[in-house]
C-alpha cells in the first residue's frame, strides 16, 4: 500500500511538472499603431515631451519578445511622425511594467476572462515559488498579492530594464518607463535589481545612451487599493534627473495630487514634470469624486468632495491644477494606461501643461500619441 501511494505521489508530481511547464512559450501578435494624435505648442528646438498612452493587451506581456516589440513599435511610429529629437523625453503610463508579472506563463493564463482567475492559475502553476514568496513576505495586510509579484520580480525587472534600455539607446531619447511593482528595487552596475522586502511602485528613467539612471522614483502616496501591499516611499528621496531638455522629476499618479510634492519640486528647481498614471475603473472619470484615496483630503479640496466628477478633480487637483502654480514647473505631461487586460477597467486622458497653458487629448480607450513642444 505504501509503495502504491509513493508511486502515485511521484506520478502526480511528474504530471504536475509537465502540465506546469507546457504552453509557456508562444508568439503573441503585437499592435503598436496609434489611433489618435495630439500635438501641443510649436517646435522651438528646445525638445519635447512625448506622452504615449499605451493600449496594452495580455499578449503584450507573454514574454520579453512581445513586450519589446510593443514598446519599440511605439517609438518607431513616433519617429515616423518626425517627433523624436535628441532632447525628447518619452513618458509611458503607470503600471505599464507591472503586468510583466504574467510573463512566461501558461497560455491559458492569458485566455482567462477574469484577473482573479488568471492569478489563481498563475499561483497554482508556480506553487513552489509562490509558497516561498508568501512565507518570506513582510508582515503586511495583503501577503497574497505581495507574493505573486515577489515570485516573478527578478524576471519582471530583467524584461523591463532590458526593453527600455535597448529602446532608449536605439532612438537616442530619454524614457520615463511608466512604473512597475518591485520589492526593494535599486540600480547596481547599471541594472535594476530586486531583493527581499516590501513592494514599491517604481519608475526608472533611461538615458539616451541606454543606461538607467542610478536613482529610482518610488510612489510616495499609495492609494487605498495599494496600501495593503505597496510600501510608501519617502518624499525626501525623490530624485532629480538631468536631461538634455532640462531638470526632470517624476510623480507617480496620486503623488501629483499633493502640495508637499510640488513644494519639493519647486525647491529643487524642476523644469519638466512627468506623471505616469493608471485609472482602474471603466468610465471612472464620470463618477462622483469621493476625495483623496488612502489619505485625508486636503483643506483646499474638501468643498468639492461629492460635488464634482473624478475627471474634474484630476483637472483641478492633480498636475494640471498644481504643477505651475505650486511647483513652478515649466512643462509637464500626464499619461494613462489603456488596454484590454482581463476584466480591468481603464479611464483618463492625456493632460499637458506649458507654463500656465493647459492641454487635453481625447478621452478614448486607444493607443494615443501626444507631443508637447517645450
Amino acid at each position: 500500500m505504501k509503495k502504491k501511494l509513493l508511486i502515485t505521489l511521484i506520478l502526480l508530481i511528474i504530471g504536475y511538472g509537465i502540465w506546469s511547464n507546457t504552453e509557456r512559450n508562444f508568439d503573441a501578435p503585437t499592435d503598436a499603431n496609434f489611433r489618435t494624435f495630439a500635438v501641443f505648442g510649436k517646435n522651438q528646438n528646445k525638445g519635447n515631451m512625448i506622452g504615449i498612452q499605451a493600449y496594452m493587451t495580455v499578449g503584450d506581456y507573454a514574454n520579453e519578445k512581445a513586450f519589446y516589440q510593443k514598446i519599440e513599435g511605439f517609438l518607431e511610429k513616433t519617429k515616423q511622425e518626425g517627433l523624436l529629437t535628441d532632447k525628447s523625453i518619452v513618458v509611458f503610463p503607470e503600471y505599464l511594467g507591472t503586468w510583466l508579472v504574467a510573463a512566461n506563463e501558461k497560455k491559458s493564463v492569458y485566455q482567462k476572462a477574469q484577473l482573479t482567475d488568471a492569478m489563481k492559475l498563475m499561483i497554482f502553476s508556480n506553487i513552489l515559488s509562490y509558497t516561498k514568496s508568501y512565507i518570506t513576505a513582510p508582515d503586511i495586510a495583503n501577503k497574497a498579492n505581495h507574493a505573486v509579484f515577489a515570485m516573478k520580480s527578478h524576471l519582471m525587472a530583467e524584461i523591463y530594464g532590458n526593453t527600455f534600455s535597448k529602446v532608449a539607446k536605439k532612438y537616442g531619447v530619454t524614457i520615463v518607463g511608466g512604473s512597475i511593482l518591485l520589492p526593494n528595487p535599486s540600480v547596481i552596475d547599471g541594472k535594476i535589481v530586486v531583493s527581499d522586502g516590501e513592494l514599491f511602485n517604481t519608475t526608472a528613467v533611461f538615458r539616451p545612451d541606454g543606461m538607467v539612471e542610478e536613482k529610482l522614483t518610488k510612489k510616495i502616496f499609495p492609494t487605498a487599493d495599494e496600501t495593503g501591499f505597496v510600501c510608501k516611499a519617502k518624499l525626501s528621496e525623490q530624485p532629480v534627473y538631468q536631461t538634455p531638455a532640462g531638470k526632470l522629476a517624476v510623480l507617480i499618479c496620486a503623488d501629483s495630487w499633493f502640495s508637499e510634492a510640488y513644494k519639493n519640486i519647486k525647491k529643487q528647481g524642476i523644469d519638466i514634470l512627468a506623471v505616469p498614471s493608471f485609472s482602474s475603473y471603466q468610465n471612472g472619470w464620470d463618477i462622483t469624486w469621493r476625495g483623496y484615496s488612502g489619505f485625508p483630503t486636503p483643506q483646499d479640496a474638501k468643498n468639492d468632495v461629492d460635488q464634482i466628477t473624478e475627471g474634474e478633480a484630476w483637472y483641478k487637483y492633480a498636475m494640471a491644477g498644481r504643477a505651475n502654480k505650486e511647483g513652478g514647473v515649466k512643462a509637464g505631461i500626464n499619461v494613462f494606461l489603456k488596454g484590454k487586460l482581463w476584466d480591468i477597467g481603464f479611464d483618463g486622458r492625456t493632460i499637458a501643461v506649458s507654463d500656465t497653458n493647459k492641454y487635453y487629448s481625447k478621452r478614448v480607450n486607444l493607443s494615443e500619441l501626444s507631443c508637447l513642444w517645450l
